[in-house]
C-alpha cells in the first residue's frame, strides 16, 4: 500500500487551490459545517485529481486518509460499488473538507455507547483567528467583579486550539454560541444582540464533548475556567457546568454543576466533583443531555448522572477563563492562565 496523504498530494493540492465549479461541494455527512464552493475555472486540474485519487482508490488507500474501514481495499477483485462509494468518499474528504479543517472520519463521543451522528463541530485545526461565524467574544460583558469585562483580544485561535486567557483582574475571557435562527450571544454594555449564523446550541438527545487543557497544579486549575451549556432564560432554561473550576468545598477544584429553578446554586445545588488530577495536560469532558437526565463524561469515564428540572429549550455552548476572589484559588494571568481547546464537538443520538 503506498504511503501517501490526498490532501498532501501535489495535484490534489493543486486541484484545491485551481480546479473550479460553480457547484458547492456538500461534505460527506450531514452536519459539517462550512462547505464551500472552489471556484469556476478550469477542470483540468481537478480531472488530474480525480483520477489520481481514482487510481488509490483501486491500489489501496492508507488508514490515514481518514477514510472509513481503515484496511487495504484491495484491487480489481473488490466489488466495484465499493470502489466507487471510496471514490466519492476521497473526492470530498480529500478536497472539499480540508479546505475548512473539517474532519476526514466521523469521530465517535468518548464514553457513552450507542449511535451517534456529529451535527455539528469546530476543530480550530485550519483558523487564523477565532471564528466570528461560531462563536461570540462576548465584548464588553461584565465580569464578576466590579468594572471588569470581557474583551476579544483575551480569545484567539493558534496552534490548532482555541485560547482562553485572563489577561488581568479587569480583562477576562469568555466564549459563546447558539443556534443561528436565536442568535443570543450578547456583545457590549447594552447587551446588543450578535449575528453567530453557524454556531450551535445542545438540544435534549445530544451529546457535547471537548477536548480541554486547564493550566494548574495538583488537580487545581488556576482562576475561574468553565465549559458549559445554558439556555437563554435562566434559571428556567436549566445550566449544565460540564467542568468548572473554583468550586467545591475547597473553592478551588474542577467540578460538575447543574442548575435549574429548583437546583440553584449555592444553595441546594447539584455537584460532582470528581478526584484525579485533570490540569495540565488534555482531557475530554463530555456531557449526554437527556429528556430528563444528565450524564457527563469525563476521559471517557460516566462521572455524573443526575436528575434535571428545566424546560428542555437549547442551551447555548460557553467557554470561560476569568476572575474569582476565593481564598487560596490561584490568580494567574497572562499565559500562565491559557486555557486550550482543541476541538468541540455535538452529535445526535441516544445511549
Amino acid at each position: 500500500m503506498p504511503n501517501f496523504e490526498l490532501q498532501n498530494d501535489p495535484v490534489v493540492t493543486a486541484a484545491i487551490s485551481t480546479a473550479k465549479t460553480s457547484e458547492t461541494i456538500k461534505p460527506a455527512r450531514a452536519g459539517m459545517q462550512d462547505a464551500a464552493p472552489i471556484g469556476d475555472a478550469t477542470m483540468s486540474h481537478a480531472a488530474q485529481a480525480y483520477a489520481r485519487i481514482f487510481r488509490y482508490c483501486h491500489v489501496g488507500i492508507p488508514a490515514h486518509t481518514g477514510l472509513q474501514d481503515e484496511a487495504a481495499i484491495g484491487g480489481a477483485s473488490r466489488d466495484a460499488n465499493r470502489r466507487a462509494g471510496r471514490l466519492r468518499s476521497a473526492l470530498l474528504l480529500g478536497i472539499a473538507l480540508p479546505l475548512t479543517g473539517a474532519l476526514a472520519q466521523e469521530p465517535e463521543p468518548n464514553g457513552p455507547g450507542g449511535s451517534w451522528t456529529l451535527v455539528w463541530h469546530d476543530e480550530f485545526a485550519s483558523d487564523a483567528a477565532l471564528n466570528t461565524k461560531n462563536w461570540d467574544c462576548m465584548q464588553g460583558i461584565p465580569g464578576p467583579n466590579s468594572g471588569s469585562s470581557m474583551e476579544c483580544s483575551n480569545s484567539t485561535v493558534s496552534g490548532k486550539t482555541m485560547n482562553l486567557v485572563l489577561a488581568s483582574k479587569m480583562s477576562q475571557s469568555q466564549v459563546c454560541s447558539d443556534l443561528p435562527n436565536r442568535d443570543h450571544c450578547q456583545q457590549g454594555s447594552g447587551y446588543s444582540l450578535v449575528n453567530v449564523p453557524n454556531g450551535y446550541a445542545v438540544q435534549v438527545g445530544q451529546f457535547i464533548e471537548a477536548k480541554i487543557y486547564f493550566p494548574g497544579s495538583g488537580g487545581y486549575a488556576v482562576d475561574w475556567p468553565a465549559f458549559y451549556i445554558a439556555g437563554l432564560n435562566w434559571p428556567a432554561d436549566g445550566e449544565n457546568d460540564i467542568v468548572e473550576g473554583a468550586q467545591g468545598p475547597s473553592g478551588k477544584s474542577l467540578c460538575i454543576t447543574y442548575h435549574s429553578p429548583t437546583v440553584n446554586h449555592p444553595n441546594t445545588t447539584t455537584q460532582y466533583c470528581p478526584v484525579g488530577n485533570w490540569t495540565d495536560a488534555y482531557h475530554t469532558f463530555g456531557l449526554y443531555r437527556g429528556s430528563s437526565s444528565v450524564r457527563v463524561y469525563w476521559d471517557g469515564v460516566q462521572e455524573a448522572n443526575y436528575v434535571t428540572s428545566d424546560d428542555g429549550n437549547p442551551e447555548q455552548i460557553f467557554f470561560q477563563q476569568i476572575y474569582a476572589n476565593n481564598p487560596g484559588l490561584a490568580i494567574v494571568y497572562g499565559s500562565k492562565s491559557e486555557v486550550k481547546v482543541q476541538y468541540v464537538r455535538v452529535w445526535s443520538g441516544h445511549l
